[in-house]
């Protein structure tokens, strides 16, 4: 059975004579990219035998890894549902003569900025930046989800699985909210919401055997009237392991 097919993956209190099934598609969940093709790449590949209702990304596509204009490129192939994060802004906002790096690492980072620029060019760089900063979009049977880099409350600053998320989301009228920002997964149900971090796909903390990840995630609506989420750390081959620009 494929591990990340989501009728095969109920858990908890799933399991039962008649079990819920998958209504329609499922809806792919990614984030934070940054530039890595390779590691987007190995998500889509992971999901390549399943029928999407979509792709929603939840900010900072671009900036940091080897490939940031082909990461570009293959959002917008994808036919993608994009949201702005804090560095795609920076990128279409931010020049060089803005920035005083007071240390060794800013400088690096600085760079790292500059250069990623150059390989988007001005145009992208503006795209990017008038991304919108919310979207939403709906699945087969109907429940919203809505797609953001950040916090409902402050989309420059990430969502944290902590004591204020029912404070942070409180605003929220969707099923379903999808964020970043923060590179480290979660899901979590309050009440009638499902709030999912994404992670990061560039940037996961997560290590498999020695190999670096994507974290991604399916969210599917079942037949019971739950929508469910289901995560995944993809491998991402050991011959992609460049990270910088």
């Amino acid at each position: 059975m494929d591990p990340w097919d989501p009728a095969g993956r109920l858990v908890d209190d799933d399991v039962r004579a008649s079990p819920p099934r998958p209504v329609g598609r499922a809806l792919l969940c990614v984030s934070d990219v940054h530039g890595d093709r390779a590691a987007l790449e190995a998500v889509l590949d992971a999901t390549r035998h399943l029928r999407l209702e979509g792709i929603v990304a939840a900010g900072d596509h671009c900036l940091g890894g080897p490939d940031p204009f082909g990461v570009w490129q293959r959002l917008l192939q994808l036919g993608a549902t994009l949201v702005r994060g804090a560095s795609d802004l920076a990128l279409g906002t931010v020049g060089a003569s803005e920035v005083s790096p007071t240390s060794a690492r800013e400088e690096v980072r600085l760079l790292t900025f500059l250069r990623t620029q150059e390989a988007l060019g001005q145009i992208v760089c503006r795209k990017l930046a008038e991304l919108p900063v919310t979207a939403v979009v709906s699945l087969e049977d109907t429940s919203g989800v809505m797609v953001m880099h950040g916090s409902p409350n402050d989309d420059l600053r990430g969502l944290l699985d902590d004591e204020h998320l029912a404070d942070e989301v409180a605003c929220v009228a969707e099923d379903v909210l999808v964020v970043g920002a923060t590179h480290r997964g979660f899901e979590r149900r309050l009440g009638n919401l499902l709030i999912i971090n994404a992670g990061s796909v560039g940037r996961s903390p997560t290590r498999r055997a020695d190999l670096r990840t994507a974290h991604a995630v399916l969210v599917q609506p079942f037949s019971d009237g739950v929508v469910r989420a289901f995560a995944r750390d993809v491998p991402v081959p050991a011959a992609a392991a460049r990270r910088a620009v």
